[in-house]
This record gives structure tokens, sequence and C-alpha cells, in this order.
């Protein structure tokens, strides 16, 4: 079984209350501040070093990893391990500005050569030079896809059961949408989200609508027409922080009805 090893934090680490000897808690006690991470939030914690300079990640990562070697509280963020890395190293998508010590920890290392994939357009490869001092080769990332077997989601099939049939009562539908909310959306967008869900993920939006609907308040009769507009307007918002618009998620709505 290999080790994962996260330079820049994880989710596993539980948080560190005031007895714990760690960067964060040290200074909150100098400065008198009571800091406990509630047991019911622990699940939240995050060790990620949140910082956009990669010289002060590699310091504060060593600083606190030391606390960790030294006390047993706090972090331990690798770089050792990293620094004695030997033979071929793969690199799928690195920053090469914020991420300069990651380059300094592989020039450190016993490391022979690098493969680096990089996602964009194919002319973009004669423009990536890694700052290393080892041997290395630059490859698309679609053919480590490729070798994976890795393929695109099998997103959603309701597209052509609806939108491009019938675009008179399409358009008449998106007018009705459009006019429940402040902002305007073309039926461009409409289709581009459509497209963008995956199946799997369109049935549990499904699942979320039908659950929505059966609550008491859509089975009543409306008082008036702005009380029916409002209900309209909380069912189109049960998804409003998702990246799917509510005139989206009613059009994938009437597709469900339709099966």
């Amino acid at each position: 079984m290999e080790s994962v090893f996260h330079l820049h934090g994880e989710y596993e680490s539980e948080g560190q209350d005031e007895e714990s000897y760690c960067l964060l808690s040290a200074t909150m006690k100098d400065e008198n501040i009571l800091y406990q991470y509630p047991e019911e939030m622990q699940h939240c914690n995050c060790s990620a070093i949140l910082d956009f300079c990669g010289n002060r990640k590699y310091q504060y990562a060593s600083e606190v990893t030391v606390i960790k070697e030294k006390t047993g509280k706090g972090y331990d963020y690798h770089f050792k391990e990293f620094e004695n890395l030997a033979g071929q190293l793969t690199i799928v998508g690195l920053a090469t500005n914020n991420d300069k010590h990651i380059f300094e920890c592989i020039n450190r290392s016993r490391v022979s050569d690098i493969v680096y994939y990089y996602f964009g357009n194919e002319d973009e490869e004669k423009n990536i030079v890694l700052p290393v001092n080892k041997t290395y080769v630059i490859r698309n990332v679609k053919e480590l896809w490729h070798d994976l077997n890795v393929k695109k989601p099998h997103n959603s099939t309701t597209l052509n059961s609806i939108i491009r049939k019938d675009k008179t009562e399409v358009n008449k539908f998106l007018d009705i949408f459009n006019s429940f909310y402040g902002n305007k959306v073309m039926i461009g967008q409409v289709v581009k989200e459509l497209q963008s869900i995956p199946v799997v993920t369109e049935k549990v939006i499904c699942d979320m609508m039908e659950s929505e609907l059966d609550q008491e308040k859509y089975h009543e009769t409306p008082k008036d027409e702005k009380d029916l507009f409002q209900k309209f307007i909380d069912f189109g918002n049960v998804l409003k922080i998702s990246s799917v618009s509510p005139q989206t998620f009613f059009f994938l709505n009437m597709i469900k009805m339709k099966k």
C-alpha cells in the first residue's frame, strides 16, 4: 500500500485546541485569545497552508513540522520525505509561480527525471519551462487520461428530448421562467448547463426536486398571484448554491415530467 503525503494540508488532522502547541494556538495564547475547535466540527478542520507565496508556504510548513516532531502537536507537511525522493517523478498539474518551493524541493532531491503533464492546447507546450535542474519531458494530460482509460462523465441526455424539439415552446417557457427572477438567462446558457450535468447528478437533482415538491406549501391553493409567483421562485431556488440556474432547474423538472 502506497503512502499519500499532503504537502499543503488535508482534512484528516484534528483541529488544534488551546492546549495544542502549534503556531496558531501559541500565537493566540500570547494574545490571551481562547481558541478551541468545536468537537462537532472536527471533520471540517483543514490543515491547509493558506498563503500565496511559495517561500512562505515552505517556511511555515518547516516550522510547524519541527514543532510536531518535538511535541507531537500540530501538523506534519512531509517536505522531508518529498526532498528525499529518488527515481522518476510524475507531476500532474502544478503552478510554476506560487508553487516555486515545490520545484526547489525537487532540485534538492535525488529525482532522476520528470514527466510533467499540463492541461491546455498543444501549442502551449513549447512555452512551458520548468525551473528544475533535472531532465524533464512535457506531455498533454489527455495522454494520461487515455493511458488510464479515463473518460468524460456521461452527461445528461435529456437535452434532445425537449430543448431542441420545439423551440417555440421552449422560448415561451423560458420567458415565463425569466419573469420569476431578476437575472435573465438565454437559452444557450440553459443548454450549456443541462449538458454539463452528469447523469448520476441529474438523478440526485430530480430526487431533490421530488422531495421539495412533497412539501405541503406546494399543495396549498395560492392566496393570490403574488403568492403563486413566490411558490415558483421558492422552488427554483432549491439549488441556488449550485451552478445550475433556477431557469435550468425548471427545464430539468419539465423534462422529468415528460419522460
